[in-house]
Protein backbone atom coordinates (compact mmCIF):
# COMPACT_ATOMS: atom_id res chain seq x y z
CA UNK A 1 0.00 0.00 0.00
CA UNK A 2 1.41 3.41 -0.98
CA UNK A 3 1.66 5.92 1.85
CA UNK A 4 1.83 9.69 1.74
CA UNK A 5 4.44 11.68 3.61
CA UNK A 6 1.98 12.12 6.49
CA UNK A 7 1.91 8.37 7.15
CA UNK A 8 -1.60 7.91 5.79
CA UNK A 9 -2.48 6.07 2.58
CA UNK A 10 -2.55 8.30 -0.52
CA UNK A 11 -6.22 7.47 -1.19
CA UNK A 12 -7.42 8.71 2.22
CA UNK A 13 -7.76 12.40 1.31
CA UNK A 14 -9.67 11.61 -1.90
CA UNK A 15 -11.96 9.19 -0.05
CA UNK A 16 -12.76 11.71 2.70
CA UNK A 17 -13.61 14.41 0.13
CA UNK A 18 -16.01 12.15 -1.80
CA UNK A 19 -19.61 13.36 -1.28
CA UNK A 20 -21.31 10.12 -0.19
CA UNK A 21 -25.07 10.49 0.46
CA UNK A 22 -25.09 14.17 -0.50
CA UNK A 23 -24.01 13.89 -4.11
CA UNK A 24 -25.79 12.45 -7.08
CA UNK A 25 -27.39 9.03 -7.01
CA UNK A 26 -26.57 6.28 -9.49
CA UNK A 27 -27.61 7.16 -13.06
CA UNK A 28 -28.69 3.58 -13.80
CA UNK A 29 -30.28 2.69 -10.46
CA UNK A 30 -31.89 6.00 -9.52
CA UNK A 31 -32.87 4.93 -6.00
CA UNK A 32 -29.34 3.85 -5.05
CA UNK A 33 -26.60 6.02 -3.60
CA UNK A 34 -23.03 5.65 -4.81
CA UNK A 35 -21.38 4.04 -1.79
CA UNK A 36 -18.48 1.96 -3.13
CA UNK A 37 -15.07 3.57 -3.56
CA UNK A 38 -12.02 1.99 -5.21
CA UNK A 39 -8.93 3.16 -3.33
CA UNK A 40 -6.63 2.14 -6.20
CA UNK A 41 -8.43 3.98 -9.03
CA UNK A 42 -9.68 6.83 -6.77
CA UNK A 43 -12.46 7.62 -9.24
CA UNK A 44 -16.08 8.48 -8.59
CA UNK A 45 -17.96 6.12 -6.28
CA UNK A 46 -20.50 3.64 -7.71
CA UNK A 47 -23.62 1.98 -6.32
CA UNK A 48 -23.50 -1.57 -4.97
CA UNK A 49 -25.73 -2.93 -7.77
CA UNK A 50 -23.44 -1.56 -10.50
CA UNK A 51 -20.53 -2.95 -8.53
CA UNK A 52 -21.95 -6.47 -8.45
CA UNK A 53 -23.00 -6.62 -12.10
CA UNK A 54 -20.39 -4.55 -13.94
CA UNK A 55 -17.38 -3.38 -11.95
CA UNK A 56 -16.32 -6.21 -9.65
CA UNK A 57 -14.18 -7.86 -12.34
CA UNK A 58 -12.61 -4.52 -13.41
CA UNK A 59 -11.42 -3.82 -9.86
CA UNK A 60 -10.37 -7.34 -8.94
CA UNK A 61 -7.57 -7.21 -6.37
CA UNK A 62 -8.17 -3.51 -5.63
CA UNK A 63 -8.87 -2.09 -2.19
CA UNK A 64 -12.64 -1.47 -2.11
CA UNK A 65 -14.33 0.54 0.66
CA UNK A 66 -18.09 0.59 1.14
CA UNK A 67 -19.64 3.32 3.25
CA UNK A 68 -23.00 3.21 4.97
CA UNK A 69 -25.34 5.95 6.12
CA UNK A 70 -26.01 6.74 9.75
CA UNK A 71 -28.01 9.79 10.76
CA UNK A 72 -27.63 11.12 7.21
CA UNK A 73 -23.83 10.99 7.39
CA UNK A 74 -21.33 8.72 5.70
CA UNK A 75 -19.82 6.11 8.01
CA UNK A 76 -17.79 2.93 7.72
CA UNK A 77 -17.56 -0.27 9.71
CA UNK A 78 -14.57 -0.03 12.04
CA UNK A 79 -13.53 -3.61 11.25
CA UNK A 80 -13.25 -2.73 7.56
CA UNK A 81 -11.19 0.46 7.89
CA UNK A 82 -8.86 -0.40 10.79
CA UNK A 83 -6.88 -2.69 8.48
CA UNK A 84 -5.70 0.33 6.49
CA UNK A 85 -5.49 3.33 8.83
CA UNK A 86 -4.95 4.00 12.52
CA UNK A 87 -8.38 4.60 14.06
CA UNK A 88 -7.29 4.96 17.68
CA UNK A 89 -8.74 8.00 19.42
CA UNK A 90 -11.74 8.35 17.08
CA UNK A 91 -15.24 8.26 18.64
CA UNK A 92 -16.89 4.90 17.91
CA UNK A 93 -20.66 4.69 17.47
CA UNK A 94 -22.77 1.55 17.57
CA UNK A 95 -25.47 1.39 14.87
CA UNK A 96 -27.57 -1.76 14.36
CA UNK A 97 -25.06 -3.78 16.37
CA UNK A 98 -22.11 -2.60 14.24
CA UNK A 99 -19.28 -0.39 15.46
CA UNK A 100 -18.86 2.48 12.99
CA UNK A 101 -16.78 5.60 12.49
CA UNK A 102 -17.99 8.73 10.74
CA UNK A 103 -15.94 9.91 7.78
CA UNK A 104 -16.46 13.63 8.38
CA UNK A 105 -17.59 15.78 11.32
CA UNK A 106 -21.25 16.54 11.89
CA UNK A 107 -21.55 20.12 10.70
CA UNK A 108 -25.04 20.36 12.18
CA UNK A 109 -23.94 19.08 15.57
CA UNK A 110 -23.10 20.92 18.74
CA UNK A 111 -20.19 23.32 18.57
CA UNK A 112 -21.00 25.37 21.64
CA UNK A 113 -17.65 26.49 23.03
CA UNK A 114 -19.22 27.14 26.45
CA UNK A 115 -20.28 23.53 26.96
CA UNK A 116 -18.23 21.44 29.33
CA UNK A 117 -17.06 17.95 28.55
CA UNK A 118 -14.85 16.27 25.99
CA UNK A 119 -14.46 17.91 22.58
CA UNK A 120 -12.91 16.92 19.28
CA UNK A 121 -9.35 18.26 19.13
CA UNK A 122 -9.84 19.47 15.56
CA UNK A 123 -13.36 20.84 15.11
CA UNK A 124 -14.23 21.37 18.82
CA UNK A 125 -17.52 19.49 18.49
CA UNK A 126 -18.75 17.64 21.54
CA UNK A 127 -17.89 13.94 21.75
CA UNK A 128 -19.54 11.46 24.07
CA UNK A 129 -16.56 9.81 25.74
CA UNK A 130 -13.41 11.40 27.14
CA UNK A 131 -11.38 8.36 26.00
CA UNK A 132 -11.65 9.65 22.42
CA UNK A 133 -9.99 12.73 20.92
CA UNK A 134 -11.65 13.02 17.49
CA UNK A 135 -15.23 12.88 16.21
CA UNK A 136 -14.39 11.54 12.73
CA UNK A 137 -11.69 10.08 10.51
CA UNK A 138 -11.32 13.44 8.72
CA UNK A 139 -10.63 15.27 11.99
CA UNK A 140 -7.90 12.81 12.96
CA UNK A 141 -6.40 12.92 9.47
CA UNK A 142 -6.36 16.74 9.51
CA UNK A 143 -4.74 16.84 12.93
CA UNK A 144 -2.06 14.27 12.02
CA UNK A 145 -1.17 16.13 8.79
CA UNK A 146 -1.11 19.43 10.70
CA UNK A 147 1.14 17.86 13.36
CA UNK A 148 3.55 16.45 10.77
CA UNK A 149 3.76 19.88 9.08
CA UNK A 150 4.45 21.55 12.44
CA UNK A 151 7.24 19.04 13.22
CA UNK A 152 8.73 19.73 9.77
CA UNK A 153 8.67 23.48 10.43
CA UNK A 154 10.31 23.02 13.83
CA UNK A 155 13.05 20.85 12.31
CA UNK A 156 13.71 23.41 9.57
CA UNK A 157 13.90 26.21 12.16
CA UNK A 158 16.32 24.19 14.30
CA UNK A 159 18.46 23.42 11.26
CA UNK A 160 18.42 27.05 10.12
CA UNK A 161 20.62 28.20 13.00
CA UNK A 162 18.19 30.79 14.30
CA UNK A 163 18.82 31.59 17.94
CA UNK A 164 15.23 32.40 18.78
CA UNK A 165 12.14 30.43 17.84
CA UNK A 166 9.29 32.83 17.35
CA UNK A 167 5.83 31.55 16.67
CA UNK A 168 2.89 33.57 15.46
CA UNK A 169 0.90 32.59 18.54
CA UNK A 170 0.05 34.95 21.35
CA UNK A 171 1.06 34.11 24.90
CA UNK A 172 -2.48 34.80 26.17
CA UNK A 173 -4.62 31.97 27.46
CA UNK A 174 -7.74 33.49 25.92
CA UNK A 175 -8.27 35.83 23.04
CA UNK A 176 -8.89 39.45 23.98
CA UNK A 177 -11.96 39.90 21.89
CA UNK A 178 -15.21 38.29 22.92
CA UNK A 179 -18.33 37.75 20.86
CA UNK A 180 -18.85 40.76 18.56
CA UNK A 181 -21.95 42.78 19.43
CA UNK A 182 -23.50 45.62 17.49
CA UNK A 183 -24.09 48.93 19.16
CA UNK A 184 -27.78 49.65 19.73
CA UNK A 185 -29.40 52.09 17.34
CA UNK A 186 -30.55 55.26 19.10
Amino acid sequence: MVMCSGGNPEWLESWLQTPFYVGEKCETHILKYNTIFCAVCMGSPICDTCWRWQHSKLHQGHLILQVCSSSGRAAIDIQEIRKYIDVSGIQVYKINGKDILFLNPNWHGSQDHHEHGPKCQTCRRRIKDSNYHFCSIACKNYKSVEYKMEIGKMKSRAGGGEGECSSGRSMRKRSRKGIPRRAPFC
